[in-house]
């Protein structure tokens, strides 16, 4: 997905400057069969995804029905994409990485989500960065 690719290699550039320590790099996969793949078995922390992708993999449906879905979480929202990552990923962790992007979004479209029900949770640490709370109470 070309588009994809465009905004991970635009949402690592702000994480390497933002955050350097995470070592942020753009992993690419043939497909979005691969980049599920990737994201739930742990191999890759974050995946920027199209929506209704994200959601048929949360709900295993369609292309994604073999993934263990259910763990998906949203970090952000970008555009027409997704940041996408899993339940796994501390809380504390994507506060910092909600927090860089959203505060720092260059020239993109970046903001947390909002949860709705029957749809993708947000993640925790994200969430608790909309709402403002400080980074401190994560830990």
């Amino acid at each position: 997905d070309p588009r994809s690719d465009e905004i991970a290699e635009k949402l690592v550039a702000i994480i390497q400057r933002v955050l350097p320590e995470a070592n942020a790099m753009v992993g690419r996969a043939p497909n979005e069969q691969r980049v599920a793949s990737l994201l739930t078995t742990g191999q890759a922390v974050l995946a920027v995804m199209r929506p209704q992708d994200a959601r048929d993999l949360f709900r295993k449906q369609g292309a994604f029905s073999a993934y263990q879905g259910a763990q998906l979480r949203l970090l952000a929202r970008v555009g027409d994409r997704v940041l996408a990552t899993v339940e796994s990923f501390t809380a504390h962790h994507a506060w910092l990485v909600a927090a860089a992007l959203v505060e720092n979004p260059e020239a993109l479209s970046i903001r947390v989500p909002d949860s709705i029900p029957g749809e993708v949770p947000v993640h925790p640490g994200a969430a608790a960065f909309a709402r403002g709370e400080p980074l401190d109470a994560l830990r």
